[in-house]
C-alpha cells in the first residue's frame, strides 16, 4: 500500500510541475531586450518606431541611452515629452525639465524653445515665472535660427516685455519677425505680414509683399493668416 501511495504521490508531482510549465511567462519574467545604441540614428528610429506602438517604455529606454551615452539632444527631447505627456506613468515634471535642459545644452533647439514657453508663461508646476530666463531660452534657439523663438523675442521687443532693457525696440521687433518667417515660424510671418501691410517699425508699406507673408503664414498652419490673406487679396484687387 506504501508502494501505490508513493508512486501516486510522483505522478501527481509530474502533473503539477507539467502545468506549471504551461503558464504563460509574466511580463516581468521575460528577459529584457539588449538595447544597442551603437548607431545613434538607428537608435533614434528604433525609439521613434517604439513610440508609434504605443511602446513607451521601451522606446524611453532607447531614448535615454541615446540621450545621455551618445549626446543625442532630440532623443532628450522626446524624453522629456515622454514624461510631460505621462506616457511612463504620472506626469513627472522634474524630469520633462531635466531632460529638456540637457536636450537644449545638446542644441535640440525645440526643447530651448519649450523651456522659453514655460518660464515665460508660468504655468507648468514648479516653474516659476520668469521673463528674463524664458528670453535666455528664446534667444539660445534664434541665434540657431529657430523660428518660433525669433517670434518670441521679437513680441517681447514690441511689447516692451524684454523689462530687463526697459523700452520697445519696434525695428528690432520687425528684424526678429523677418527672421522667423524666413525660418518657417507661422506666427513671425503672420507678425511681419502685419508689419508690412501698414508700414510699422521703420518698413516701408508693402501689401504684395505683406500678401506673401500671409500666404506663407497659412501655407504653415496658421488659418487666421488665410483669412487676412483673402482679405488683403480682395482689397489689392479693387484697386487695379
Amino acid at each position: 500500500m506504501k508502494k501505490y501511495t508513493l508512486i501516486l504521490l510522483l505522478v501527481m508531482t509530474n502533473i503539477i510541475y507539467a502545468e506549471d510549465n504551461k503558464k504563460p511567462t509574466k511580463a516581468e519574467d521575460k528577459p529584457t531586450a539588449t538595447i544597442d545604441c551603437s548607431d545613434t540614428d538607428k537608435c533614434f528610429t528604433t525609439a521613434e518606431e517604439l513610440i508609434k506602438n504605443n511602446d513607451f517604455t521601451q522606446a524611453a529606454t532607447y531614448l535615454q541611452e541615446n540621450c545621455e551615452t551618445n549626446n543625442h539632444g532630440k532623443s532628450c527631447t522626446n524624453l522629456a515629452e515622454l514624461f510631460f505627456d505621462a506616457k511612463l506613468g504620472a506626469q513627472d515634471i522634474p524630469k520633462a525639465k531635466k531632460y529638456h535642459q540637457i536636450g537644449c545644452n545638446q542644441s535640440s533647439l525645440e526643447s530651448c524653445f519649450t523651456l522659453g514657453t514655460w518660464y515665460e508663461e508660468g504655468n507648468v508646476e514648479g516653474i516659476v515665472k520668469n521673463i528674463s530666463q524664458a528670453r535666455e531660452f528664446y534667444n539660445l534657439s534664434c541665434d540657431k535660427n529657430y523660428g518660433d523663438s525669433c517670434w518670441k523675442i521679437g513680441v517681447f521687443w514690441e511689447t516692451g516685455v524684454n523689462k530687463v532693457q526697459g523700452e520697445k525696440q519696434t525695428e528690432r521687433a520687425a528684424s526678429l519677425f523677418r527672421k522667423s518667417c524666413k525660418n518657417n515660424s507661422a506666427n513671425g510671418c503672420f507678425a511681419y505680414a502685419k508689419v508690412l501691410e501698414e508700414g510699422l517699425y521703420g518698413e516701408s508699406r508693402d501689401k504684395n509683399e505683406a500678401l506673401n507673408m500671409y500666404q506663407q503664414s497659412c501655407s504653415l498652419g496658421l488659418q487666421e493668416a488665410c483669412e487676412y490673406a483673402d482679405i488683403l487679396q480682395e482689397t489689392i484687387n479693387n484697386k487695379q
